[in-house]
């Protein structure tokens, strides 16, 4: 079987570790050995128990091979415009494979995003999106704090069809106006069978603030956001407050 052939295989059944251990096999057979050895090395941290004491050494040759592949193979593996580590785009791996997404939503990153997506979800068994605020800096105090969460970028998304493939989506606060927000995802067509959906509505302060605030905050829904996000996605959407 062809890289191609097996790439279409994993993304059909993002639950099967048979082909994701396949093509390990492939890479070996092809040069790449940290490729292949990340991948099996996540497959068996996913099947330890939290527990066992094998996990330590896993985990730190996890991070070796990631830190070695992600600025190369990896980087290669997702659209050029959406290879953005630190940047519109953080992009996290499953049992070798990328599997989430977090897309800072403003329309700038949303437009590029909507461009990418075709190939993204060609090329990879993406389960999870998670919608982010723009994180900024504080040159003075050197503190990072978040931005605002943009509504109307998140409405820009109903027109991502590969969105359907989509497993789980988080919201993360702060949003400009979190009740339009949640009504852009309760309106996306292709969101409708989402198994599960959480708004991150309580968030900490801005870290730069002196002194440090001590509460968190919520971005409150209203009676009627709430009803509207039952009735699209009933027992599959939760929201922290």
């Amino acid at each position: 079987m062809d890289e191609q052939a097996l790439l279409r295989a994993f993304i059909a059944d993002p639950a099967d570790d048979t082909v994701r251990l396949a093509y390990a096999d492939w890479l070996d057979e092809h040069d790449e050995p940290e490729r292949a050895e990340f991948i099996r090395v996540q497959i068996e941290l996913a099947r330890l128990p939290t527990d066992d004491p094998r996990r330590t050494a896993l985990g730190e040759r996890e991070a070796e091979l990631f830190e070695v592949l992600r600025q190369e193979r990896l980087r290669r593996e997702v659209p050029a415009e959406f290879a953005r580590y630190g940047g519109l785009f953080r992009t996290d791996y499953l049992r070798g494979l990328l599997a989430c997404v977090g897309l800072e939503c403003t329309p700038e990153a949303v437009a590029e995003f909507r461009a990418a997506a075709p190939a993204l979800f060609a090329a990879a068994p993406v389960e999870e999106l998670v919608l982010r605020p723009v994180p900024g800096i504080d040159w003075y105090s050197r503190q990072v704090y978040q931005e605002y969460v943009n509504a109307e970028a998140i409405g820009q998304l109903a027109t991502v069809t590969e969105l359907a493939r989509l497993k789980v989506v988080r919201l993360h606060s702060p949003v400009d106006d979190i009740n339009a927000a949640c009504l852009a995802l309760a309106s996306n067509p292709h969101l409708q069978n989402l198994p599960r959906l959480h708004i991150h509505n309580r968030y900490p302060p801005d870290s730069h603030e002196t002194p440090p605030v001590e509460e968190w905050f919520v971005d409150e829904l209203a009676a009627d956001t709430r009803a509207e996000l039952l009735g699209r996605f009933g027992d599959h959407v939760t929201w922290d407050a």
